[in-house]
Order: C-alpha cells, then sequence, then structure tokens
C-alpha cells in the first residue's frame, strides 16, 4: 500500500514539474519551437515517460494553460473584490498585461492558435467571464468613473472585436503590448467614462507609466500610491 501511495505521489509531483518546465520553454520560445523531446531532455527523462503521463504536445499545453490562466484568473478576481475602485482593476490589469508581454514570446500566442482544444478553452473561459465584466461595468457606472448612458452589451462585444482584431492581425508580433494597450483599448475604455473617469484613469496610467519606466532603469524607490 506504501508503495502504491508512493508511487501516485511521484507520478504528481512529475505530472506538475513536466508542466511547469514545458510551459516555460513555450512562452520562452513559442510552442512550435520546444518538441516533446526537448520537454523530456530538460527534465532528464525518458521520452516514454513523458508521452505516459502527457499523450501529446496539445494536452500539455492545455494543461499548462488551464492551470496557469486559472491561477490568474482566481488571483486578479481576488484583487478586483478588494480593489476600492474600478480604476483600481484597470491599473492592475495594465500592470499585468505589461509584466507578461515581456516574459512571454509574442509567438507564443500565435502558436497557441493552431491548437483547436487550447483555444475553444480560452474562448470558453471568456464566454463564462461575460457577466463578472457586466458586473465590472456596472459598479464603473455606480463609482461614477463609467458613463451610465453606455449600452454595457455593445460596450462589451467592441472589446472582444478589437481584442479578435489584434490576434487576426498577428499584432502582438509587430507591436508592443503597451502600444496596444494604450492606443486601443485604453483610449476605447477613456470613451466610457466619465470626466471623473478620465481624469483618475489619466494619471493613474501616467504614474503607472512612469513607475515602469523607473524600474527598467533599475531603481528600486517605490512610487506612491495612485489612488
Amino acid at each position: 500500500m506504501q508503495e502504491i501511495n508512493e508511487t501516485i505521489t511521484y507520478r504528481k509531483a512529475l505530472k506538475g514539474k513536466i508542466l511547469e518546465c514545458a510551459m516555460k520553454a513555450f512562452t520562452q520560445h513559442g510552442v512550435k519551437a520546444v518538441r516533446m523531446d526537448d520537454v523530456a531532455s530538460l527534465l532528464g527523462i525518458s521520452k516514454r515517460t513523458l508521452y505516459e503521463v502527457y499523450k501529446d504536445k496539445e494536452e500539455l499545453l492545455f494543461e499548462g494553460v488551464k492551470k496557469y490562466g486559472g491561477e490568474r484568473k482566481d488571483s486578479f478576481v481576488a484583487f478586483a473584490q478588494a480593489a476600492d475602485n474600478v480604476i483600481e482593476v484597470v491599473l492592475e490589469l495594465y500592470r499585468l498585461k505589461v509584466e507578461e508581454s515581456r516574459l512571454v514570446n509574442p509567438q507564443f500566442y500565435a502558436d497557441m492558435q493552431k491548437y483547436p482544444k487550447v483555444m475553444q478553452y480560452i474562448k470558453d473561459s471568456h464566454d463564462r467571464s461575460r457577466t463578472e465584466m457586466e458586473q465590472f461595468f456596472a459598479r464603473g457606472v455606480s463609482e461614477g468613473y463609467f458613463r451610465g448612458d453606455v449600452n454595457s452589451e455593445l460596450a462589451l462585444q467592441l472589446f472582444d472585436a478589437i481584442e479578435q482584431y489584434v490576434v487576426g492581425h498577428s499584432l502582438i508580433e509587430k507591436f508592443s503590448f503597451e502600444d496596444l494597450f494604450g492606443n486601443m483599448v485604453l483610449v476605447t475604455l477613456r470613451g466610457l467614462c466619465t470626466l471623473k473617469g478620465i481624469m483618475a484613469l489619466d494619471e493613474a496610467v501616467a504614474l503607472r507609466r512612469a513607475q515602469i519606466s523607473e524600474n527598467e532603469r533599475g531603481i528600486s524607490e517605490p512610487m506612491p500610491s495612485t489612488m
């Protein structure tokens, strides 16, 4: 019995190590550039052992996207619920996306589109988040940052269209995330804001950009609170 438990524990640990190693390689080099052989070699295990745990690259990518994507979402939702207002939430999203863009090779996003199971999971996750997005917009209206005369359903569809355009035209490979987020998402969001919201958003983004710039220069002094 003890031997069986030890085997189960080992296999569970190995599964986690494989997933972590593979996702690190995928995000650094792109999915296509990383072979299953490469993952096995990095971990010092046989290809047979790897294929006993994950049958192919798509399953490995799918499990990685599901695990790490789910963890990031849970963390962000917790932040949003504790935030004082919607502008803080937007600012945190901006920070996370900029950080992600500097750690992830744009080819990773392009390669993911070639895996139907992964893309369907991402679409389904996005669809399940629709209610949360509607609640976020309603919260912004109640706080006085978003305009109450805007059709929230159309506004959300507009953001969906922006995302689809960016992905469909491979803009992530041509422009930095800061440019894409700043010139497409933030500009659109700004149009949904009240005067109070515009002022708060502009100030918060300016401070965040200054903080990012200082961090890049190696300055460790913390920035004052944006709100």
